[in-house]
C-alpha cells in the first residue's frame, strides 16, 4: 500500500512539474514573440518615417517664400550696338575666377510670343538644373517677366548708349531723315537696310505698347522694371563708372572686372559718330524725347550708385 501511494505521488508531482515547465516555456515564448514584434514594428516605423522625410516635399503653403529675384542667375538681355559685347567679354573672362558659367543663347527675334517666352524660360532653367552652378546668360531680347510664368526672375543687367550716338555710329546715308520719318509714324525704324533699335523696349517688355515711339507708358514701365530687376544698367559713354558699379553691386559675377578692364579694355573707347548739324541734332532729340529721358535717368541712377 505504501509503495502504491509513493508511486502515485511521484507520478502526480512529475506530471505537475511537467505542466509547470510547459506553461513557463509557453509564456516565455509568447513574451519573446511580443518583444520581437515590437522590435520589427519599431524598425518599420523608423524606416517609414525616414522615407517619408526624404520623399514627401512641403506643400506650397508650408514653404518659405522664395526671393523674387535669383542672385545666382544673371541675364544680360543686351541692346544691340550699345556695348553689350564688353559685358559678354567680362563675363566670359571672369567665369572661371568667380566659379560660374556663361551661356550665349541663340540669336532670335526681340519680340517673342508667350509660348516662346515660356520656352526660353524653360530652357534657361533646364540649363541651371543640369549645370548645378550659378550661370549667366546673354541674349538680345526685349525684357521677359519671369514672374508671370511662376518662375524666379534672374538678376537682369544691361548697358545703353546715347540714342543719337548709337544712330550716328553707323555711316549710312540719309539715316537722320529716315529716323525722323519712322518715329513720327511710330513703327520700326529702318535706317538703310537695318532696324534702328530703341533702348526703352529692352526694359519695358513684350507688350506692344513698349514699341510705340515717345510713349509715356513705355517709359514708366521701363523705369519700373529697371528699379525692380536691374541692379545695374551701365552707359557706354562711361565704362569706368559702369564697370565699377557692376563689381560693387554684383561681385559674385563681376569681381575682378575693374582689373581686367584697366589691363585689357581701358584703351578701347566708344567710337563717336560723324559730326551732325546742331539744328538736326536738336530736332532728333525732340523726336527721341522719351529715349533721352530714359537715358538721362539711367545716367543719374548710375552716378548715384557710385557715389553711395
Amino acid at each position: 500500500m505504501n509503495m502504491y501511494f509513493k508511486v502515485r505521488c511521484v507520478l502526480y508531482y512529475s506530471t505537475l512539474l511537467t505542466i509547470i515547465v510547459f506553461i513557463f516555456f509557453l509564456n516565455t515564448s509568447e513574451d519573446m514573440g511580443d518583444y520581437g514584434s515590437e522590435v520589427m514594428i519599431m524598425d518599420l516605423e523608423e524606416s517609414y518615417t525616414a522615407a517619408s522625410q526624404r520623399m514627401v516635399t512641403k506643400s506650397m503653403a508650408e514653404r518659405e517664400k522664395m526671393d523674387e529675384i535669383n542672385g545666382y542667375f544673371l541675364f544680360l538681355n543686351q541692346v544691340p550696338n550699345c556695348g553689350g559685347e564688353f559685358l559678354v567679354f567680362l563675363l566670359q573672362k571672369l567665369q572661371g575666377f568667380n566659379n560660374y558659367r556663361h551661356v550665349r543663347m541663340r540669336r532670335g527675334p526681340q519680340v517673342v510670343s508667350e509660348v516662346d517666352q515660356d520656352d526660353i524660360i524653360a530652357s534657361m532653367y533646364e540649363r541651371l538644373r543640369n549645370e548645378a552652378i550659378p550661370l549667366s546668360f546673354d541674349k538680345s531680347v526685349y525684357f521677359i517677366n519671369f514672374t508671370r510664368y511662376d518662375r524666379q526672375s534672374p538678376t537682369y543687367v544691361n548697358i545703353i548708349r546715347d540714342p543719337i550716338e548709337k544712330l550716328s555710329s553707323r555711316s549710312i546715308e540719309g539715316r537722320e531723315s529716315s529716323l525722323l520719318k519712322c518715329i513720327h509714324m511710330q513703327r520700326k525704324c529702318m535706317i538703310g537696310d537695318e532696324i534702328y533699335e530703341f533702348n526703352i523696349p529692352y526694359f519695358c517688355g513684350q507688350d506692344e505698347r513698349c514699341r510705340s515711339g515717345n510713349s509715356e507708358w513705355a517709359l514708366q514701365m521701363a523705369k519700373r522694371n529697371v528699379e525692380k530687376f536691374y541692379p545695374v544698367v551701365g552707359i557706354l559713354e562711361d565704362l569706368n563708372m559702369t564697370i565699377s558699379a557692376l563689381e560693387n553691386k554684383l561681385p559674385y559675377f563681376f569681381k575682378g572686372a575693374i582689373q581686367i578692364f584697366e589691363e585689357k579694355l581701358s584703351v578701347v573707347l566708344p567710337k563717336h559718330g560723324l559730326q551732325m548739324d546742331p539744328i538736326k541734332k536738336d530736332l532728333l532729340k525732340s523726336v527721341l524725347k522719351t529715349e533721352y529721358e530714359f537715358y538721362e535717368w539711367i545716367k543719374k541712377r548710375l552716378t548715384q550708385q557710385i557715389s553711395r
